[in-house]
């Protein structure tokens, strides 16, 4: 349960984290930059929030294996950030678009490039919606076990869902109480970050209700 849950923190951090970032970026480009195929580029990122997840597990473990990232930190990484980038892309653009341009008219004016516009005026603005959004996020890795199944199969880079699964098929008939106590801590962790961020999700759900 201890390797499990520093996965699953590893896993959810960076993964959770780096598909956050990935999505404002995004959200940023789709709603505040002038391109070719705009609309294009955000159907095929909102088609991501239309399938089932559970089509994805044979093309990625096909990919994942001729690839040689079966079983490795990095391909779990890669495949957590890349499945939750189009659901925050979805909501940050939508919470973008009501931001006023003439703050990177502005800017512009002032000699900011488009990366600088984001990082000062944009990321500030959205910190709300985007703290809630890692928060789902994380969540939603923390408690996966059907891609940490199929993705790993070693002991020392299972997820924790994926080790409380093997310690209740050994110890449940045995010692439930020992199942009990662990499943109650891997639910600690999610309750503590609410916690410790509850102020920022909050703020971020009242934008996204206003």
């Amino acid at each position: 349960m201890g390797i499990g849950m520093l996965n699953s923190m590893l896993y959810g951090v960076i993964g959770g984290g780096a598909a956050i970032t990935l999505a404002a970026l995004a959200a940023y480009g789709l709603t505040r930059i002038d391109f070719q195929g705009k609309r294009f580029w955000f159907m095929l990122i909102f088609s991501g929030t239309i399938f089932p997840l559970q089509m994805y597990l044979i093309p990625v473990f096909l990919g994942y294996k001729s690839l040689g990232l079966i079983n490795t930190r990095l391909g779990m990484i890669l495949f957590y950030t890349a499945i939750a980038v189009p659901f925050p892309v979805l909501v940050l653009r939508n919470y973008m678009t009501g931001l006023p341009r003439e703050m990177d008219e502005a800017a512009r004016i002032d000699g900011s490039s488009d990366f600088r516009i984001f990082r000062s005026i944009i990321m500030p603005n959205c910190m709300g919606p985007m703290i809630a959004l890692f928060l789902v996020q994380f969540t939603w890795i923390w408690n996966d076990l059907i891609f940490s199944m199929v993705l790993t199969n070693r002991e020392d880079l299972r997820s924790l869902m994926n080790c409380l699964m093997v310690l209740q098929g050994s110890q449940a008939n045995r010692t439930p109480n020992v199942v009990i106590t662990a499943a109650l801590m891997a639910s600690l962790p999610t309750i503590l970050l609410f916690l410790i961020l509850r102020k920022h999700f909050m703020s971020g759900l009242e934008l996204q209700s206003l």
